[in-house]
């Protein structure tokens, strides 16, 4: 992510913005980049003895045994030289928070996970058409609103939800997940019976 004057650069200015310790700083940086990069401590410590031996930084008395740095006024004016590679650097740390914002899809995959999960045992036990009516609509819905679209717009709201939401559509998206909950209820019996086969 950065080489050493780099790094150094952005240690010695978190800690300009205020007196901080070696975790601190490992914690301000995954912060800052939503969990996309943290320093390993490793390249953190031999850093700040560096700072401190460059008489940038200086260890503050704390309680506790951990060591907190401040700028110095050596410090202060390093950084107003290199202001703008400052600059440029944390540019770089909320570039990088925002592509992990706009690329992380973990919760998404967990909820459509959980999406599938219910509707598959749901389907399994066997689901009235209004429930399930309802169901595809909820799903439409989301999609619609993920891909910037206004959603349903109903122009006889008066109508039980039930006719309203019926449509080829929806009826196309009932079969699809009667066929998948029926396959995949097939594929768990075919699993059982191959099974007690080799026990056999």
């Amino acid at each position: 992510m950065f080489d050493g004057s780099e790094l150094r650069l952005v240690l010695l200015k978190l800690i300009a913005d205020k007196p901080r310790h070696g975790y601190d700083l490992i914690r301000a940086i995954e912060e800052r980049t939503s969990g996309a990069y943290a320093p390993s401590p490793g390249i953190v410590y031999p850093t700040l003895t560096l700072l401190s031996d460059m008489a940038l930084i200086s260890e503050q008395l704390t309680e506790g045994a951990r060591k907190q740095f401040a700028v110095t006024p050596e410090g202060t004016a390093h950084l107003a030289d290199h202001a703008a590679e400052v600059a440029a650097m944390f540019a770089r740390l909320d570039a990088l928070a925002a592509m992990r914002d706009r690329t992380d899809s973990v919760p998404v995959r967990r909820a459509m996970h959980n999406l599938k999960s219910v509707l598959m045992h749901r389907l399994g036990e066997g689901l009235d058409r209004d429930r399930l009516l309802q169901a595809v609509a909820l799903i439409d819905e989301a999609a619609q609103k993920s891909s910037g679209s206004d959603g349903y717009r109903s122009t006889s709201s008066d109508r039980p939800r039930a006719a309203r939401i019926a449509s080829p559509h929806a009826d196309g998206a009932i079969h699809r997940a009667t066929v998948a909950a029926h396959a995949s209820c097939e594929l768990r019996v075919a699993g059982t019976a191959r099974f007690r086969q080799r026990l056999a």
